[in-house]
């Protein structure tokens, strides 16, 4: 749980309130100076979670109460383990998302070949597994199988969510999109809308993403004469604040046509990159290729597409997969085989995005090295069972991949899910790093000091380094500081002299490893600071008693009050009469 503790230098006041002579109506003591010390805590995967990773991911071991941030294991997403609460109907085909604590899974095609319009929810529970499936009230407006399907969260309790194309019960290819509105809290989905701008042709089999408000449609199978087949048409949308899209445009058409294909959308600073892996051009061969186009993130609009140096390591269709903490993770599928022979695969294929890389757009792990094979796609753990025509969603720490065929004919309503925190890992990224939020001290605070704990198995071949900025009321965030570098164990930065008046604050933790076997590990921070004093004031009240004879019974009234930025903490009030009262 996020932990902001404000633990002050001195926890008790002492305000002494002296009676004196019944002739004094009104005495008061006030309290002020500058030398409260708070701090902030990050130590939890809670605290971690709103932050921003680049590739790295967080590490949750509560056996060895290890909590903490990492490079991410590439080539895997953890240890499968099947989930209790199974689709409600075998499926595949089928549509679905992942978003506010919840899977949502639409349409779809049963083991007779029939289409499905209902709609299920399950919650995420506690350790990532799901709880019962719930069908909602609200069902596609046909039934449906082989559309794609993104979600568009418009804030933290509400999400749009898009299905795309598709076929319908009757057999025909559709172009309509519907739309509904997704409740987080509550897990229910509203009734569906039509969009007014329909896709170009009837299409199923499409690739589809959403990235910065715009939503891309790529290849697919269309259906409309005089042109049946497989597309390398390119379209965009943006999503309007009422949810309906904006009119379709045109973008570059991929190098080849592709349908059953998969498409993410990678963002991070000034790089915006969509990536398209695998898919059929025909109806039985699949491809291994990559392409990858930029977005202006301006208009939405895309470059000219480029074909990745980096095969799959398998030429792919009908799989699924994800891109998370930079890394793009592609789940079984349907190959060819030697033998001519189109086989089902449980493999996990899994990249590095790397924008730097113009030749690849995704880390080389040969570096030129002529006799490395890797390439930039690894193979991890496998799926418990082969699987096609699925979907693959992520949601927070876990990664769930939801029906499918195991064999040719044969859905299943099986439900498999991955962590993304093992430590039973392929290899690590190189390098990665972590972006805190923004902290808000509230009023203006002077920043003392910085102590962090981290973990470094390997000084030599490894680093950990942490840099800071700080915004004071009305200016700009200053730059970063200069990078501190970190020893296993506890890492103490004093800030002399202090940094006074800042109100915003957020640090960046960055990990290099030359061992692709392990990773440093960032396990906590305190953030010192000290604020104003609660500004805290007592006084006496009489009331009309100037004077009491010996003996006699008197009744005041004490008022005490803080009007400071900070909440006192173990106030102590003391009386203290003279003896002869």
């Amino acid at each position: 749980m996020l932990s902001k503790s404000r633990q002050p230098r001195y926890r008790v006041w002492l305000l002494v309130v002296v009676l004196g002579a019944l002739a004094v109506l009104l005495i008061g003591t006030t309290m002020t100076s500058r030398a409260y010390v708070t701090k902030i805590t990050e130590t939890t995967l809670d605290d971690f979670s709103s932050g921003e990773f680049h590739r790295t991911g967080m590490l949750d071991i509560s056996e060895e109460g290890i909590d903490s941030i990492q490079l991410i294991p590439i080539g895997l997403v953890g240890t499968w383990v099947q989930d209790a609460q199974s689709l409600p109907i075998a499926l595949t085909e089928h549509s679905a998302v992942a978003v506010g604590g919840h899977v949502i899974v639409m349409g779809g095609t049963d083991v007779n070949l029939d289409s499905h319009n209902e709609v299920y929810v399950s919650r995420i529970g506690a350790g990532g597994a799901l709880e019962p499936w719930v069908e909602q009230t609200n069902a596609l407006p046909v039934a449906l199988s082989g559309a794609a399907a993104v979600v568009s969260p418009t804030s933290d309790t509400e999400s749009w969510i898009y299905v795309i194309g598709g076929v319908s019960g009757g057999g025909a290819a559709l172009d309509t999109i519907y739309y509904t509105t997704f409740h987080h809290d509550t897990g229910v989905v509203d009734p569906w809308l039509t969009s007014s701008n329909p896709l170009s042709l009837p299409t199923y089999y499409l690739g589809a993403t959403v990235h910065n408000g715009y939503i891309y449609v790529v290849g697919g199978y269309q259906e409309e004469w005089p042109i049946v087949g497989p597309t390398a048409d390119v379209y965009y949308a943006q999503i309007q604040a009422n949810g309906d899209l904006g009119p379709w445009q045109q973008g570059p058409s991929l190098p080849g046509a592709r349908y059953n294909t998969l498409v993410v959308a990678y963002g991070a600073g000034n790089v915006n990159t969509l990536y398209v892996m695998g898919g059929r051009s025909s109806q039985v061969v699949g491809n291994n290729d990559v392409f990858f186009a930029d977005v202006n993130p301006t208009d939405g609009s895309l470059t000219p597409w480029g074909t990745s140096l980096g095969d799959m390591t398998l030429p792919i269709y009908a799989h699924s997969g994800i891109l998370v903490s930079d890394q793009i993770v592609a789940t079984g599928g349907r190959f060819r085989n030697e033998s001519g022979q189109s086989v089902i695969t449980g493999t996990v294929q899994a990249a590095l995005v790397d924008p730097t890389n113009g030749a690849y757009r995704l880390y080389d792990w040969c570096q030129g090295d002529p006799s490395c094979t890797i390439g930039a796609w690894l193979t991890g753990r496998q799926l418990p069972q082969i699987r096609a025509f699925h979907q693959t969603v992520q949601e927070g720490l876990y990664i769930y991949t939801l029906g499918g065929v195991f064999e040719v004919g044969q859905p299943t309503a099986s439900v498999y899910r991955g962590s993304m925190t093992d430590r039973a890992f392929a290899r690590y990224a190189p390098s990665g790093y972590y972006l805190s939020s923004e902290f808000d001290f509230g009023s203006p605070a002077d920043l003392r000091q910085l102590e962090w704990e981290a973990t470094i198995n390997f000084p030599l071949s490894q680093t950990l380094d942490l840099s800071y900025r700080y915004k004071r009321r009305g200016e700009f965030w200053s730059d970063w500081s200069l990078p501190a570098s970190s020893v296993s164990g506890t890492n103490v930065l004093v800030i002399s002299p202090p940094i006074t008046n800042v109100v915003l604050f957020q640090y960046r933790i960055s990990m290099t490893s030359d061992i692709s076997t392990s990773s440093p590990l960032f396990n906590s921070i305190n953030i010192y600071y000290d604020v104003d004093d609660p500004d805290l004031s007592v006084s006496k009240d009489t009331g009309s008693v100037i004077s009491a004879p010996l003996g006699s019974l008197l009744t005041y009234t004490i008022h005490y009050s803080n009007t400071g930025q900070w909440v006192a903490e173990n106030v102590v009030l003391t009386e203290t009469l003279p003896d002869y009262t």
